[in-house]
């Protein structure tokens, strides 16, 4: 009796199989609407929504072609510029000092002047040779 108690509990809290009894199965001829429908995980509706968003692709994929032309946004700096972002840096008196006034002043990138900054003694002979 006490070992009965005790497996109700267990099977309750789903620790215990229940005893298995064998359940019809549907004959083949009995399927119904649940079995023969297509569940759609993906999230597409099947319309014309979904050729539409994948001419989008398409045109993304050709955004992010990597041609010479996409790769030559990088820029170049002439020596004189350098040299006068490195002259503001030190005599400006509005941004003394300060790399990122300097920085959004010139429109660059804080890293570049940290860069010059490194590299000055090397712009700055290069302007005297």
């Amino acid at each position: 009796q006490r070992d009965d108690s005790a497996r109700a509990e267990i099977n309750v809290a789903g620790c215990l199989q229940a005893p298995s009894s064998p359940s019809p199965s549907p004959q083949p001829d009995q399927s119904s609407a649940s079995d023969t429908e297509e569940i759609n995980v993906d999230g597409d509706s099947g319309s014309e929504d979904e050729v539409s968003s994948i001419d989008s692709y398409d045109r993304s994929d050709q955004a992010l072609d990597f041609t010479c032309a996409a790769l030559s946004k990088r820029r170049f700096y002439s020596t004189s510029f350098k040299l006068q972002v490195l002259d503001a840096f030190y005599y400006d008196k509005t941004c003394h000092g300060n790399q990122r006034a300097i920085a959004r002043k010139f429109g660059i990138h804080r890293r570049q002047v940290q860069k010059w900054l490194k590299l000055e003694n090397s712009l700055r002979s290069e302007t005297n040779e």
